[in-house]
C-alpha cells in the first residue's frame, strides 16, 4: 500500500515536471516569434533608399534631356529666324575695256562676262551702268543718304527697258562733268534685286579717268536688311 502511494506521488511530480518544461519551452519560443515580427515590421517601415536613388537619377536624367532639348529647339528657331547684317564694301572698276561686269557677292568688277549683276559700257557721253536681264531695281534718289536707307522696299522694282532707253541706273548716277576732270555724282541711292533674289544698296562715288568707284551693301541671306555703310 505504501509502495503504491509513493509511486503515485512520484508519477504526479514527473507529470508536473513535464508540464513545467513544456511551459518554459513555449515561453522561450514566443520571444523569438515576437522579435521576428518586430524585425519584419521594421524592414517594412524602412524606405528603399536604393530605389529612391535610382528613381531620382532617372528623373534627373530625364530633366536634363528635356532642358537640352528645349535649348536646342530655341537655338534652332533663333538660327532659322536670325538675319545676318549686310556686308558693305567699295568696288573699283578700271574702265579701260569695252565692257565691265560687276559682281556684288565678289565685291569686284571683271572685264570678262560671267554671272554678273551690273555691266558697264560707254553711253550718253561716259560710263553707264545696266542691270542683268533678270535683275530689277529702284532709283531712290538722293533725299536720304546711303547710310539712312536700311531696308529694301517690297515693291516698285523695274527692269531696264532698252527699247525705250529707260534704265534704272544708266547715266543717272552723274549730273555733269567729264571723264578727264571727273564726273559730278548725283548721290542717288539704288536698290538692286539681283537675279538670285538678293538685295544690294548701291551709290556711285567716283567716275574719273577710267576709275569708277561705288559703295555697295550686299545682303547674302535674301532678307531685305541692307543697313550699313562703307567705312
Amino acid at each position: 500500500m505504501k509502495i503504491k502511494f509513493l509511486l503515485s506521488i512520484i508519477l504526479f511530480f514527473l507529470l508536473m515536471l513535464m508540464v513545467s518544461c513544456d511551459d518554459e519551452n513555449d515561453e522561450n519560443n514566443n520571444p523569438v516569434n515576437d522579435n521576428d515580427t518586430e524585425i519584419a515590421d521594421k524592414d517594412a517601415s524602412v524606405p528603399d533608399e536604393t530605389a529612391d536613388l535610382t528613381n531620382n537619377d532617372n528623373d534627373s536624367t530625364e530633366l536634363d534631356e528635356d532642358e537640352i532639348t528645349d535649348e536646342d529647339v530655341i537655338n534652332d528657331e533663333d538660327s532659322d529666324t536670325q538675319e545676318t547684317t549686310a556686308t558693305c564694301k567699295e568696288i573699283i572698276a578700271n574702265f579701260h575695256a569695252a565692257e565691265y561686269y560687276v559682281v556684288f557677292k565678289d565685291f569686284a568688277a571683271y572685264d570678262t562676262e560671267g554671272d554678273y549683276d551690273l555691266y558697264i559700257i560707254k553711253y550718253d557721253g561716259g560710263p553707264a551702268y545696266f542691270l542683268n536681264a533678270n535683275a530689277t531695281g529702284i532709283n531712290l534718289g538722293n533725299e536720304k543718304s546711303f547710310s539712312e536707307i536700311t531696308e529694301a522696299p517690297s515693291e516698285g522694282y523695274l527692269s531696264d527697258d532698252a527699247a525705250n532707253e529707260s534704265y534704272v541706273i544708266g547715266s543717272s548716277y552723274r549730273t555733269g562733268g567729264s571723264g578727264t576732270t571727273g564726273f559730278t555724282m548725283s548721290n542717288n541711292v539704288y536698290i538692286i534685286k539681283t537675279a538670285e533674289d538678293k538685295y544690294a544698296k548701291v551709290i556711285f562715288t567716283q567716275a574719273k579717268a577710267g576709275v569708277l568707284k561705288m559703295n555697295v551693301c550686299y545682303q547674302a541671306d535674301g532678307s531685305t536688311d541692307i543697313s550699313g555703310d562703307v567705312k
